[in-house]
């Protein structure tokens, strides 16, 4: 196996903590222990945690990332002058594997990554149905949509609002890897899609970029594949959920 030079690009990583950082964390720790140089290409966070683990040995920072809050999500962007330059400042090699692992505007020579531009529009988390299931049981998938919703709406309040946040706190403790509750007050939280809505036109604006790149021969119509009747059948019984 020739070793690689691969540069994982993340909009935020340690000291912030979060499920970014830590993906890209050990996905670097790994890609080193099979011979390949690594380099993490990240931000600087305003909010230094504590107790954090040891980084990675080889991080480069440039700019400051800011949180964003729109459209009921939440995302981060480099912001700082000269961004260009500074990444140039950085005098790494042009690695031939680029990943990109969150938002960094890292517009440099040799190294081109493409950022969301439409902030709290992109899917972060997708709840699929079977065909058959939809079809053939439509009274238990509306039922289950709305247990769903109720869940994420039962998080949402305990995070965002303060409601039954011990609680919540500790059914991750119980069930998740991360066991300090403490933690949880340190950490940054994404919003949910409360009522169950899909945002078809950010999946085309997707299709846009996909068809540009060469990853997808022509756009499908996300509408004839997108059933709302399920979130609608929620949104019905529940009401729409204020923030």
């Amino acid at each position: 196996m020739t070793p690689l030079r691969i540069a994982l690009i993340a909009e935020d990583y340690y000291p912030q903590l979060g499920g970014v950082p830590e993906h890209v964390h050990h996905l670097a720790r790994e890609l080193d222990s099979l011979g390949h140089a690594t380099t993490i290409v990240t931000s600087n966070m305003r909010k230094q945690e504590l107790g954090v683990p040891v980084q990675h040995a080889d991080v480069r920072r440039i700019g400051t990332s800011l949180v964003i809050y729109a459209n009921g999500g939440v995302a981060r962007i480099t912001v700082g002058w000269r961004l260009t330059a500074r990444f140039e400042a950085l005098n790494m090699v042009k690695p031939p594997v680029v990943y990109n692992a969150g938002l960094l505007r890292a517009i440099g020579r040799g190294i081109d990554t493409t950022a969301w531009t439409w902030l709290g529009s992109m899917a972060g988390q997708q709840l699929f149905y079977a065909a058959d299931f939809a079809q053939q049981q439509p009274d238990v998938a509306r039922r289950f949509m709305v247990a769903h919703v109720q869940a994420l709406r039962y998080v949402e309040d305990a995070l965002f609002k303060g409601i039954n946040r011990d609680e919540v706190i500790q059914i991750y403790v119980k069930n998740t890897t991360i066991t300090d509750p403490a933690l949880y007050d340190r950490m940054l939280h994404v919003y949910n899609e409360v009522d169950g809505n899909v945002n078809v036109e950010a999946l085309d604006r997707d299709q846009d970029f996909n068809v540009r790149q060469g990853q997808q021969r022509e756009k499908i119509d996300i509408r004839a594949l997108v059933d709302p009747s399920f979130s609608d059948y929620a949104v019905q019984r529940l009401g729409r959920y204020q923030r």
